[in-house]
């Protein structure tokens, strides 16, 4: 066979090669195409059903919690503005809702707020036949229009507190509200690269030409069971149509130009292709992150995606560390409410106790006053739990509130040290108790806030005495610039491990040690998470100098101000 028979013979193969390889694109297009279809339906609708199911319930557990409560059972039946105010008037803004009402048994609205597209609904709203079917389900979700928006709306009958399960019958209806906002809307929009348009049911059906361009639509029930409205999402670009077109474009380019591309192309590919591929591959499999600089300085295609990789690495490893720290926050949070149910169950069980002894007719009067007595001191105890617990939620919402004035520091520290010179553990331990106040007399008065300050000291005092076993503790202040007082508590306890001063000051966090978890000792690890919360919003810093065995010192600076 001579030379020009097998160069026609190999142009033919190409030729027929270039042809099968059309035929078999168009069909995988074909494929793609119906996948890719598939594919974003499935996405749309679960990206919808998300975010639908995430208001719902979050609505469901409000209205559940508020629909147990004896005050909302008076208010259902007769308004009571102030009562509502006190406790029901930042409900919307705490929970992202836009509306709130309280009904009796036949409809009469006690108590309601609304805002934004909610406060246009219809007074028709809440018809007879929905309160009576909540009366009979004890609890209905449903969405309605206000105008063209859409609202969900989480219904729930009112009960005495302690009736989880609703058993007895229902003195009122509880009704929360959500609108179905730009929000909502965008987050969807992002989420499935759609556009996302309201459709309410009285607009009828979309045309032809509409229902070739969406890709789904997502009806929402209006309580009787009949479609109040629609979502339409659109894609802002129909990858169908653009695959099918690249289709065409490819098969002409390569009917033209199929027997001078492929020899081409099996060398530029190998360069330009080949190569920056190999590359890839290693920096994916090995973390090679030499060959990741290489790779970012190929073509600007693959520089891309190198710096795809590398932001993928970096995430990687963010990733993985924020996955140790929600891992390490939920032990510490698990430890915290086991630690506050043990705080709460101890103070609650003297009192109950003590009290249930006071009934008995045969006591003495000294034991009434000893029962009275340790009642006061489990109530004590129990407020400054519940003290510690709001204020740290109230410094980590930025609300802390200082009254800054000026005050005698000197009058201060002197009070806090007579104060806990009367301190059980200082009796009965026999400990030390010093103060160190080494401030010169024209540098007595400070200008702060002078109950935060004593509360920080009271905190940072507390847990010396009660850590420290035998020996001394000593506290005061003394200038060390010019600007600024320094002040110190200093025990001899059984001291901090070095590898815990990272996070001693973390909220939730206890050091695991065999002294520390001693049950008389063991808190709830939010008094260091507050003087620091509290230092900070007084501009200063607070630290600790300590090692296992060797006690421990406390140190928080405040500025001086004129």
């Amino acid at each position: 066979m001579s030379t020009k028979v097998k160069l026609y013979l190999v142009v033919l193969t190409l030729f027929m090669t270039s042809i099968l390889a059309i035929v078999t694109f168009l069909l995988l297009s074909r494929n793609q195409e119906k996948l890719f279809r598939e594919n974003s339906r499935a996405q749309i609708y679960e990206a919808t059903k998300a975010i639908n199911e995430i208001h719902e319930i979050h609505i469901y557990w409000v209205a559940y919690d508020y629909g147990l409560w004896d005050g909302m059972v008076d208010l259902s039946q007769r308004p009571n503005p102030s009562w509502a105010k006190e406790n029901l008037g930042e409900v919307l803004y705490w929970f992202d809702l836009d509306a709130l009402w309280v009904m009796d048994l036949n409809g009469t609205i006690t108590y309601s707020e609304a805002n934004s597209c909610a406060a246009n609904l219809p007074d028709t709203t809440f018809s007879e036949t929905l309160l009576s079917k909540l009366y009979q389900e004890r609890y209905i979700d449903f969405y309605t229009l206000a105008g063209d928006e859409l609202i969900l709306i989480q219904g729930a009958t009112i009960h005495r507190t302690g009736d989880e399960d609703r058993e007895t019958d229902p003195a009122g209806y509880l009704f929360m509200a959500k609108c179905w906002d730009e929000e909502i809307t965008g987050l969807l929009d992002k989420l499935t690269w759609s556009e996302v348009d309201l459709v309410p049911a009285t607009n009828g059906c979309p045309t032809q030409a509409e229902a070739m361009k969406q890709n789904l639509i997502i009806p929402y029930m209006h309580w009787n069971g009949e479609i109040i409205a629609s979502l339409k999402f659109s894609k802002r670009v129909d990858f169908s149509e653009l695959m099918r077109t690249n289709a065409l474009r490819i098969v002409l380019v390569m009917a033209w130009f199929a027997l001078f591309s492929l020899m081409v192309l099996a060398i530029l590919l190998h360069h330009w292709v080949g190569k920056p591929l190999d590359l890839i591959a290693d920096v994916i499999s090995k973390n090679n992150i030499q060959k990741l600089k290489t790779l970012k300085r190929s073509s600007s295609d693959f520089k891309k995606i190198g710096l795809l990789i590398e932001d993928f690495l970096q995430q990687k490893e963010e990733l993985k560390t924020a996955k140790q720290k929600a891992e390490e926050t939920d032990k510490l949070k698990s430890a915290f409410l086991a630690n506050v149910s043990h705080e709460i169950r101890t103070p609650m069980s003297g009192v109950t106790g003590f009290a249930e002894l006071l009934q008995k007719e045969d006591l003495t009067y000294e034991q009434r006053m000893h029962y009275t007595d340790v009642i006061i001191s489990s109530g004590q105890h129990l407020l400054q739990l519940i003290d510690d617990v709001l204020d740290l939620s109230v410094i980590e919402s930025g609300q802390v509130q200082l009254v800054n004035k000026a005050f005698d520091l000197e009058q201060l520290m002197h009070e806090i040290h007579l104060f806990f010179l009367e301190n059980d553990n200082v009796h009965e331990k026999q400990l030390g108790f010093t103060l160190h106040y080494e401030l010169q007399e024209h540098e007595i008065r400070l200008v702060g806030d002078r109950k935060r300050l004593k509360q920080v000291l009271f905190n940072l005092l507390s847990n010396a005495l009660k850590f420290t076993v035998e020996g001394e503790v000593v506290f005061g202040c003394r200038k060390e610039q010019e600007d600024e007082v320094l002040f110190f508590v200093k025990d001899t306890g059984p001291g901090i491990p070095e590898n815990h001063h990272a996070f001693i000051f973390d909220r939730f966090t206890q050091i695991h040690s065999t002294y520390y978890q001693d049950s008389k000792r063991q808190g709830t690890g939010l008094g260091l998470a507050i003087c620091k919360g509290l230092v900070s919003a007084m501009g200063g810093r607070i630290w600790v100098e300590s090692r296992e065995g060797t006690g421990s010192t406390f140190f928080f600076t405040l500025p001086e101000k004129p």
